[in-house]
């Protein structure tokens, strides 16, 4: 008996001139961006803060976390707003992005798996690649990228030496927890 091809939908934007896509699942919609208010000790990583109907949210802008320069906000820059769970409770970010994306069809025999040279971002963050239409689609793992662990190594505050606790050493997060340095 022949089983039918799983299809997923993903939805594509653009970061870092190179088209990228997140499974839909994960996408709650698409915004253009409205005003960013920044965070004072925040990395650059982490533009600042949005109001979404009520609900505040913060917004990364990826290509600052992979050393290219930041996402220029204007009329025309989106907001990606996805929603991820982290141990059990609903997180919301938005990643920002220069041009508005849209919705693709997949099969998952047609993402290949990711070279080791040749993307921008390291091939851990990606589920694979494609092509549609004839141009190659990078998908990201979200649940990798955005993950508590690493969101919480990228806001890192550096210049702030850690604290010492009794009996081991600690490293400070962004949210004031102290936690060890390896396996969070």
């Amino acid at each position: 008996m022949v089983y039918p091809v799983p299809i997923r939908q993903y939805v594509t934007f653009s970061l870092m001139a190179e088209e990228y896509a997140l499974h839909i699942g994960h996408v709650r919609e698409i915004i253009q961006s409205e005003r960013i208010t920044s965070i004072p000790s925040m990395p650059p990583v982490v533009r600042g803060v949005m109001n979404l109907r009520g609900n505040v949210v913060p917004v990364v802008d990826l290509p600052i976390k992979f050393g290219l320069a930041e996402t220029n906000i204007s009329l025309n820059t989106y907001v990606v707003v996805v929603d991820l769970v982290w141990s059990g409770e609903s997180v919301r970010l938005g990643l920002l992005t220069p041009e508005l994306g849209r919705v693709v069809d997949v099969k998952d025999e047609d993402i290949k798996p990711v070279p080791d040279f040749g993307t921008r971002i390291q091939s851990e963050y990606l589920r694979g690649v494609g092509q549609i239409d004839g141009r190659f689609v990078l998908f990201l793992d979200v649940d990798r990228l955005l993950s508590p662990a690493e969101l919480l190594r990228i806001t890192a505050i550096d210049d702030v030496p850690p604290p010492q606790a009794a009996g081991g050493e600690g490293q400070a997060t962004a949210s004031g927890e102290v936690g060890e340095a390896q396996g969070r």
